[in-house]
C-alpha cells in the first residue's frame, strides 16, 4: 500500500510470471482505495464520538443521581427521603446502560450483566445482547421490581429469572421477578398501584409493548414480564 503526498491511497499487487523456472516479469494491479480508507476513518470517528457521548451522558446522569442523594439527606421528612431516594435508582439504572454502550461499539449491550449490576443478585437465564432502545426500559424495570419488594413487600430474598418464548408464531422475553415479602394484598389492583408498579407498568405498555402480569408466588409475589421482539434487532 502506498500514500500520496496529497493525500491518495493505493493498493499494490503483484503477480510473478515465471518462463521456464526463470523469472519472466510480473504482473502489478493498482487499486485507488482513498475513498475506501477515507469511509473507514469516518466510521472510526463515528464510533468514537458516539461512545463519548454515552460516556458523557452516564457521567451527568451519575452526577444527577448524587445530586439526589445528596437532596435526600437534607430532606426535612421521611417522605420526601424515600421519594428522592427512588427518583436516584432510577436515574442510576440508565446510567448503567450508557455505561455499557459507551465501553461496547455498537447499540447493543450485554443485558444479563446490565441486571447483575442492577441487583446485585443472583440471576437465572440469560438474554444476551440487546439493542439500547430494549436494554433501557427494562434495566429500569428491573430497579423499580426490586426496590418495590424490599421497601414495599419486606422481602429478604428476591429471584430474577430470564427466559425466551421462541415458536414459528412468536418470539418473546420473559422476565419473572419472584420474592418472599407479604404478598399482595387482598384488594390488589394493577390499574391502581404506586408511583413504582405504575412506572414498570408504562415502561412495559408503552416503551416496549409487551404485558406485566402480577400473581402470587408459593412464599410472596410473582411479577411475570413479557416483551414481543417480533421485528426487533
Amino acid at each position: 500500500m502506498l500514500g500520496h503526498p496529497a493525500g491518495a491511497v493505493v493498493l499494490l499487487r503483484g503477480i510473478p510470471l515465471v518462463r521456464d523456472g526463470s523469472s519472466a516479469g510480473a504482473l502489478i494491479f493498482v487499486q485507488d482505495a482513498t475513498d475506501l480508507r477515507r469511509r473507514e476513518r469516518a466510521l472510526i470517528s463515528k464510533d468514537a464520538t458516539i461512545r463519548e457521548i454515552h460516556h458523557r451522558v452516564k457521567n451527568n446522569l451519575q452526577t444527577v443521581a448524587a445530586m439526589l442523594r445528596l437532596q435526600a439527606r437534607r430532606a426535612s421528612t421521611a417522605e420526601a427521603k424515600e421519594a428522592l431516594a427512588e427518583a436516584e435508582l432510577r436515574v442510576a439504572a440508565i446510567a448503567i446502560v450508557h455505561e455499557s454502550l459507551s465501553v461496547d461499539t455498537g447499540e447493543r449491550v450485554d443485558f444479563d450483566e446490565i441486571v447483575d449490576r442492577v441487583t446485585g443478585l443472583v440471576r437465572e437465564g440469560s438474554w444476551g445482547s440487546l439493542s439500547a432502545d430494549l436494554a433501557t426500559p427494562l434495566a429500569m424495570a428491573v430497579s423499580e421490581l426490586l426496590h418495590n419488594a424490599v421497601e414495599h413487600a419486606h422481602a429478604s430474598t428476591i429471584s430474577v429469572e430470564l427466559g425466551r418464548i421462541t415458536s414459528s408464531a412468536s418470539d418473546a422475553l420473559v422476565m419473572t421477578v419472584t420474592d418472599d415479602g407479604d404478598g399482595l394484598p387482598a384488594d390488589f389492583d394493577a390499574d391502581l398501584t404506586g408511583l413504582g408498579l405504575s412506572i414498570v407498568q408504562s415502561l412495559v405498555s408503552g416503551d416496549l409493548h409487551g404485558t406485566c402480569s402480577f400473581g402470587s408466588s408459593e412464599t410472596g409475589t410473582s411479577v411475570v414480564v413479557t416483551v414481543p421482539m417480533i421485528g426487533r434487532g
